[in-house]
Parts: structure tokens; C-alpha cells; sequence
């Protein structure tokens, strides 16, 4: 019995610890935008992977690397470290952050310059890091979107 129980904690925790600290069930939307009028949706930031309009949702909108509307897609104006609406050009303003409510939270970007308005500064100094380092964002990616198990 003791044996089965610690294996049931040693698989929950595993479980657990696969789900990226950004998302939660009861946690309210946090949402990206490139404006701070709201006008250029560009995802949630703390969704899970599969919704659609996850930031981690290769196969939507948000989270494609081809969609004009994707911080992943290097050749899109939120995706290439040229544009300074991007998060990851080094000296870019980088995208709004607001909540369900339209509570504004801070800025995303790798700009450690402004990182007094991260909405997340350890990102902000881990992208900035890797930016100037490898000069790719799939690290980046795979730090945010960790791979979350299915559902029951």
C-alpha cells in the first residue's frame, strides 16, 4: 500500500510539474496586445497549449509560426526582432499585457533595459539572453509552452 501511494504522489507531482507555472484552470485570461487600445489581439499569454487562442497553439492563430498574428512568426511584424512592436527586439517597447478585466499588468519583451515594466522580468532577462546568444526564439517557445498532458 505504502508502495502504491508513493507512486501515486510521485506521478501527480510529475503531472503537475509538466504544466507551465503561467497556466492555471481558475486563473483569469492574460492577454497580449500590440497596442494598448486593444485593437491588435495577439493572443493569451496563460491558456493552455490546445485552446485557440493560445499563444502555444501551433495550429491557431496566435501561436503559429506563419500567422501574421503570431509572436512566433519571424517574419511578422510581433515576430521579428527587427520591428520594434516585437518582444524580441532588444530595444523594442515589446506588447501590452492586460487581464480579463482590462487591468493593464506590464509590458512582454526581451528588453532588459525596460525591464522595470516587465510584466515578467525573469523572462525578460532569460529572452534576452538567449536573443543575443543563439539570435532564435524556439527556446523561447519551448520555455513558455511547456508540453501539458491530455486531459481526462
Amino acid at each position: 500500500m505504502f508502495k502504491l501511494k508513493s507512486l501515486f504522489i510521485s506521478v501527480s507531482a510529475a503531472l503537475w510539474l509538466a504544466i507551465p507555472a503561467h497556466v492555471s484552470a481558475d486563473m483569469e485570461k492574460v492577454r497580449l496586445y500590440g497596442t494598448r487600445d486593444q485593437r491588435d489581439y495577439l493572443g493569451c499569454y496563460n491558456c493552455k497549449n490546445m485552446e485557440p487562442d493560445s499563444i502555444c497553439n501551433v495550429h491557431g492563430s496566435f501561436g503559429s509560426p506563419f500567422s501574421a498574428s503570431s509572436i512566433w512568426n519571424k517574419l511578422g511584424i510581433y515576430g521579428t526582432r527587427d520591428s520594434l512592436l516585437s518582444p524580441w527586439n532588444e530595444f523594442g517597447t515589446g506588447l501590452f499585457v492586460i487581464n480579463d478585466r482590462g487591468r493593464f499588468l506590464g509590458k512582454f519583451h526581451s528588453n532588459v533595459k525596460s525591464k522595470n515594466t516587465s510584466f515578467d522580468p525573469e523572462f525578460t532577462e532569460f529572452a534576452s539572453r538567449e536573443i543575443e546568444e543563439h539570435g532564435d526564439t524556439s527556446i523561447l517557445r519551448d520555455k513558455l509552452c511547456v508540453v501539458q498532458p491530455a486531459e481526462p
